[in-house]
């Protein structure tokens, strides 16, 4: 028998199951998965490198090299430094979780079951903290894309940062919740017959699946709406520049006339 299995207090026969389950798997899903946060994270650390080197010019030197191409360049402020620095977590975070779940499916067959588990949980938690202040740097982008300017949120300022934090704090509440059923709920099985070796997180309580749904909701839900919320003050700009051009054209008919 190829694999080897791991559980939260199952029993031998319900191991034996899933060993069965598992044998179905062909290998090319196997290569799918570890080619596919493999190379994720070859990407996110050629990201992370990049916007360190530029991070680094922008805050850290008085000639700020990464805005040459510009003729002025933006005011360092208290939410401007908040924002780079936000937008780096989100780099680092997603290469951290990207490694991780990569070393997961690449496992060696030296690495016990523990080490496959710790893998998961903190690839779990690198990737939901990343995604929680990417959906919180959508919300700050906006304050500072749109500044106090009559399109923009001026006068919802407090709600958009307020979203910005509950996308934090589900984070950290969800992933807690997912690590507590990913200890006593989850089993892991180890594939040993060649590389790649990876270690299969299978759901064994229905309970468990509650917050990977929800999480799937708060996808469904912080995509879209930060895209909608970006994209409503241009609908505004561009109907303010329809109105102007609309007078614009009257005056000059009516210039014309006399």
């Amino acid at each position: 028998d190829p694999f080897s299995t791991t559980t939260g207090g199952q029993s031998n026969k319900h191991q034996r199951k899933l060993d069965m389950v598992l044998v179905a798997i062909p290998d090319r899903a196997e290569w799918v998965w570890f080619w596919s946060y493999n190379v994720a994270s070859v990407m996110m650390l050629v990201f992370c490198v990049m916007h360190s080197r530029k991070l680094y010019q922008d805050l850290f030197t008085k000639e700020r090299a990464c805005f040459a191409h510009r003729r002025t360049k933006p005011e360092i402020t208290a939410e401007y430094k908040f924002v780079q620095w936000l937008t780096a977590l989100v780099l680092y975070f997603g290469f951290g979780g990207s490694f991780l779940f990569g070393l997961e499916m690449a496992s060696y067959t030296g690495w016990s079951h523990q080490t496959c588990r710790n893998l998961n949980n903190a690839g779990g938690w690198f990737l939901v903290l990343g995604k929680g202040c990417m959906y919180m740097l959508f919300m700050y982008r906006l304050i500072i894309c749109y500044g106090d300017s009559a399109i923009g949120y001026r006068n919802w300022k407090p709600v958009v940062v307020c979203i910005g934090w509950l996308n934090i704090v589900f984070a950290i509440v969800a992933e807690s919740i997912t690590t507590y059923n990913t200890v006593k709920y989850y089993v892991f099985a180890q594939d040993f017959d060649e590389f790649p070796n990876p270690c299969w997180p299978i759901v064994t309580s229905p309970r468990t699946t509650v917050f990977a749904k929800l999480m799937q909701v708060w996808d469904g839900i912080m995509n879209p709406l930060s895209l909608i919320l970006f994209i409503l003050p241009l609908r505004k700009l561009h109907t303010i520049e329809r109105v102007m051009s609309g007078i614009d054209n009257a005056v000059n008919h009516s210039v014309q006339r006399t």
